[in-house]
């Protein structure tokens, strides 16, 4: 299992499609940290139960969700994030030519094993940030659903298990 670097939120979202149109339509991205990213829309979000049945362990603050987007043709290079513990991710785009990966094993003349997340429509995967992953778009652009947690992925994992999602 991989548990450890990732884990599928087993409940569907119902927000995906409404949130890749807003996505698609929105034209000033910003550059905050180091992805282009918008905030979610309040009023979109707050419609998937979802969220509510999480909201014990997201962070509570509105910049704390958004949407990321990852321009055509990019790599993100191998990185551990520096200002979240976890985070929940949905891929936003209906089908998409990239991927997202985790580092699994150490560099050995230029090379490492990785573990590859495959995102499945309308699924929210918990995401383990403090883990080295990357990520290889060689399509279209990219649009990630991101939200921060508080407190440690374990913790988050512990509580997604204990409330069945």
């Amino acid at each position: 299992m991989n548990e450890h670097l990732f884990y599928k939120i087993n409940q569907k979202s119902t927000i995906r499609k409404e949130l890749l149109e807003y996505a698609v339509s929105v034209t000033d991205w910003k550059r905050p940290l180091t992805f282009l990213a918008t905030l979610c829309p309040k009023e979109i979000y707050l419609k998937d139960i979802l969220f509510e049945k999480l909201n014990d362990i997201i962070n509570p603050d509105r910049l704390s969700i958004c949407i990321f987007k990852i321009p055509a043709k990019t790599y993100y290079n191998i990185h551990v994030d520096s200002m979240r513990t976890f985070s929940f991710n949905m891929l936003l785009n209906d089908s998409s030519k990239s991927v997202s990966f985790f580092k699994n094993s150490k560099f050995e003349h230029h090379h490492c094993g990785i573990t590859e997340l495959e995102y499945e429509p309308d699924c929210l995967y918990l995401f383990n940030t403090q883990m080295e992953h990357a990520v290889l778009n060689q399509g279209d652009d990219r649009y990630i659903l991101s939200v921060r947690g508080k407190n440690m992925y374990d913790d988050a994992l512990k509580f997604v298990k204990e409330i069945n999602l």
